[in-house]
């Protein structure tokens, strides 16, 4: 990474914090709108040898990862495509899955989770605050100027952070500001759309 000339030399020259040098282990947590279908294509191998068999334009159209289940629904003809409607209904949008995702939210347990990451020795916590697909984990201020409603209405970024905390492990907030699914609705089929060099 240090000579990819791609990557802005303040990336490239970024030292990590001391205090990670010894916070094994750590854990991530995905969770997001995403865990509504919880469905993505089972992969044979992995990712190496998916890109390797299909290219990055067929690894892209049978997604091994939930959390991109929204970009895998928007390409035609994949097997997400192909899932959404036959489980959820011809006129089901992916916003559909907000008001699911809030009423089964109110269930959700951040102690629990926390409790689970102190029993097994976890030092830090990283949380999907906001994934591609936009929808945030927290009940926003500011709301998306193309989706009404699309955010959750429970703080989980704030309950669980503190819940951490209190544990004495660190959290981090992941929060994507690469892709914006909401702001662009072209579906990402290939290695250029991602932003590689070809």
């Amino acid at each position: 990474m240090a000579n990819n000339p791609s990557i802005p030399a303040s990336v490239r020259d970024h030292s990590v914090p001391d205090w990670y040098q010894d916070a094994k282990p750590g854990i991530f947590v995905h969770y997001g709108l995403f865990s509504m279908p919880g469905w993505a294509v089972v992969s044979e191998g992995d990712i190496t040898q998916t890109l390797k068999g299909l290219g990055w334009s067929g690894h892209l159209r049978v997604n091994p990862n939930a959390e991109w289940y929204l970009n895998t629904l928007r390409i035609k003809g994949s097997p997400t495509q192909k899932y959404h409607p036959a489980t959820y209904g011809a006129n089901f949008s992916y916003a559909d899955f907000v008001l699911a995702f809030n009423q089964a939210n109110t269930l959700c347990d951040p102690d629990s989770w926390a409790a689970l990451f102190e029993r097994i020795g976890a030092r830090y916590v990283v949380l999907t605050s906001k994934h591609c697909e936009s929808f945030h984990l927290w009940p926003s201020s500011h709301p998306n100027p193309f989706k009404q409603n699309y955010t959750a209405r429970r703080d989980i970024v704030g309950e669980l952070t503190a819940l951490v905390r209190a544990r004495g492990m660190r959290i981090d907030l992941y929060y994507c500001v690469g892709f914006d699914w909401s702001f662009n609705t072209t579906p990402i089929t290939s290695r250029a759309d991602l932003g590689l060099s070809i």
